[in-house]
Formats: C-alpha cells, structure tokens, sequence
C-alpha cells in the first residue's frame, strides 16, 4: 500500500481512461495530492500536489488535463493546486 494510505479509511479512487492504472488521494501533509499507481507494480507518480490535506473527492477529466476535487475547509477559502507534467 503506497505510504500516506490508512488502510482502515474509504480512499476515494477512479480508473484512468485507458485502464491501466488506478488514482487516488492521498492526505498525508507531506504528499497530499491525487496520485497515480499503475497497474504494472512500478512506482506511485504524483499527478496533482496540493498544499493542503482537506481534499475529500475528485475526478479527472478523461484526457486528464482538468481536475475538479471537493474541499473540507474550515480554516481557509484559497487553494493552490499544481498539475505535475
């Protein structure tokens, strides 16, 4: 299990388009972000850091250019987000 993952919570995960691999979030503050993890047993890639660890649920669009993602916020109403090329 790629490390930030509690094993014990609901991880919100989605196929990419071609099946081949799986994305999910990832809320630990030191790699909070959607990640990819293909199906091949390679390593986990980052697509989408954030800097912060309120995310609950995303999705990509199919071409995986846009992200949308909902936020838990309590503390602030600004966030930055990087897609990773």
């Amino acid at each position: 299990m790629p490390s930030g993952i509690n094993p014990f919570l609901v991880v919100p995960m989605r196929w990419t388009p071609d099946g081949q691999a799986l994305t999910y979030l990832d809320t630990a503050k030191e790699t909070a972000g959607i990640w990819i993890l293909p199906l091949d047993r390679s390593k986990p890639k980052p697509l989408v850091r954030f800097q912060t660890d309120e995310v609950i649920s995303f999705d990509l669009s199919p071409d995986r250019r846009r992200v949308v993602f909902a936020l838990n916020l309590t503390t602030s109403d600004a966030v930055i987000a990087k897609i990773v090329p």
